[in-house]
């Protein structure tokens, strides 16, 4: 998961922006190639792997508390 959290904290400035008008989830492909999907609707499906769903900025802070080590 830090691995998760450093490619989430490289990609913040695109992050947080969405946050602010929808939610903005983290998802793998089966190759394991990591993605970053804006704008999330209720409802979403995706045939990958969900790794985290972001709701708001909190959210986001909280995860870099949780998985991302002090440097």
């Amino acid at each position: 998961m830090s691995e998760i959290a450093k490619l989430i904290h490289q990609n913040e400035g695109f992050l947080r922006p969405e946050l602010q008008h929808g939610r903005t989830g983290l998802f793998r492909k089966g190759n394991g190639e990591v993605y970053v999907l804006g704008n999330l609707q209720l409802g979403h499906r995706s045939p990958d792997e969900t790794i985290m769903i972001f709701a708001d900025e909190f959210d986001l802070d909280l995860f870099y508390k949780m998985y991302l080590p002090k440097s």
